[in-house]
């Protein structure tokens, strides 16, 4: 629409990871000469591909009818989006639960409005303020490493057994 170029962003490419045909891109109107839509990729290939954007896009649904869903569910894909160390956009309704997750661990810069302003001052908060993207992809690696990293659970897990085990080996 234009809208970023209001907050001196003059152009922007959206890469879409899908496995939509291409009649429902079409359909949907994501037959945009900014928005470039690719096959999925397996796990192995996601860091590479994620290490690559400058912002990571984790939208939510806005629609009343889907509310529960956006309450409760928490997508797989946060995880991997931390990992990777780069500035995450939330954007979803202030009752998301990846909304709240965002707040409160401060990884995210949230746009909890539905409306092409909103997002387009979200993106420039990220682009304009180079200490801001700086503290949020270093917050993103925090959180991974805090929450969400495997080794450092398993390790946890390890030294809770041990504790309630008196000490005697697991």
């Amino acid at each position: 629409s234009g809208r970023l170029q209001v907050y001196g962003i003059q152009s922007a490419e959206l890469h879409l990871y899908t496995h939509l045909d291409p009649e429902t891109i079409r359909d949907w109107g994501w037959d945009h000469p900014s928005i470039s839509v690719h096959g999925w990729v397996s796990q192995q290939e996601l860091q590479g591909v994620l290490r690559t954007a400058d912002i990571l896009f984790l939208p939510f649904s806005f629609s009343e009818g889907v509310r529960y869903a956006v309450e409760s569910a928490f997508p797989s894909k946060t995880a991997d989006y931390l990992a990777a160390g780069k500035p995450i956009l939330v954007f979803g309704p202030p009752y998301s639960s990846v909304v709240h997750y965002g707040v409160q661990e401060g990884f995210a810069e949230i746009v909890t409005e539905f409306s092409a302003d909103a997002l387009a001052r979200g993106i420039h908060n990220i682009v304009a303020f180079p200490e801001h993207r700086d503290a949020l992809s270093y917050r993103a690696l925090e959180v991974f490493s805090l929450h969400h990293d495997i080794d450092r659970q398993r390790s946890q897990f390890l030294l809770m057994l041990k504790t309630l085990t008196g000490g005697s080996h697991v």
